[in-house]
């Protein structure tokens, strides 16, 4: 008869207030985005301020275990890269990225059919 919505439990799941669950739900939302964006530089450093909060704390049984869950994933998978850690868009040369032509590179316009 487990209850998530209580957290006046006796055995709760873990020792941080509603309100600091949600800040550090924040966090692990903030790891979660800057990875998706690519940009991974910053994120060793957040891991590692961010790990010993979640220590001994049964987070998963928690209201932010969703964010708890990805956190872990990005943290798994930065331990394993052998990699540099840098910043996606650094990473990519500045002229592999076309986007539209610009205008003095393009073919003139076509010109208007003229009446002979």
């Amino acid at each position: 008869s487990s209850s998530s919505s209580s957290s006046s439990s006796s055995s709760s799941p873990c020792s941080y207030s509603s309100i600091e669950l949600d800040l550090l739900g924040m966090w692990f939302a903030i790891v979660k985005i800057l990875f998706c964006a690519g940009c991974v530089q910053p994120l060793p450093a957040l891991l590692a301020m961010l790990d010993p909060l979640r220590q001994s704390q049964d987070l998963h049984r928690t209201a932010i275990r969703n964010e708890h869950a990805y956190y872990c994933t990005v943290s798994q998978i930065l331990g394993k890269w052998d990699g540099p850690v840098t910043d996606f868009k650094e990473s990519q040369p500045a002229s592999s990225s076309p986007s539209s032509p610009s205008p003095s590179s393009s073919s003139p316009p076509p010109s208007s059919p003229s009446s002979s």
